[in-house]
């Protein structure tokens, strides 16, 4: 009779408490569109010795327009152009990008796994980025501060600094 009221007690308590339970596990869709608006503006970070990264951010209609070059003793040695919008489908946003050291273009998958966080990984390991072979994580410290990590395997190769250029916004 006693493990019969126990089990009552125990049902009881999980149906009334159903929507509390749920809440923890739920997590709040983010806006990916609303949060790539922090890439917005210019950038510049040392990528080395003698080396400088610009990259320039703008509104697209409903997608963004990256501008990145590396340059070196004052001389562009990278360039790369790409247009990036969303996906409902996926929820992610696609980035298609073409260089100046690559006759062929690339697809590249990102999204934001936190409000100031966004993970990037070639469009051919969207159904499973925790096995992509490369990967870059960007990290908002602030919004004037942003730092770049090259991944590798999952395992981090370069860390970048970027900080706005205020002077060129």
């Amino acid at each position: 009779m006693k493990a019969t009221r126990l089990i009552t007690i125990i049902a009881a308590f999980l149906l009334l408490n159903t929507d509390v339970l749920q809440a923890q596990t739920t997590q709040t869709k983010l806006n990916h569109l609303q949060l790539m608006k922090q890439f917005l503006g210019n950038w510049k970070g040392e990528l080395g010795r003698d080396s400088i990264g610009t990259l320039i951010c703008k509104s697209f209609y409903n997608g963004f327009d990256f501008y990145f070059k590396i340059e070196t003793k004052g001389k562009i040695v990278f360039e790369e152009k790409t247009l990036s919008g969303y996906d409902k489908k996926s929820d992610k946003l696609i980035k298609i990008w073409v260089q100046n050291i690559n006759p062929e273009f690339g697809i590249l998958a990102l999204w934001f796994t936190s409000a100031n966080i966004c993970e990037e990984v070639l469009f051919e390991d969207i159904s499973n980025p925790v096995k992509a072979k490369y990967k870059w994580i960007f990290e908002f410290k602030s919004p004037d501060l942003l730092t770049w990590k090259d991944l590798v395997d999952n395992k981090v190769t370069n860390t970048y600094t970027f900080h706005r250029d205020k002077l060129r916004q």
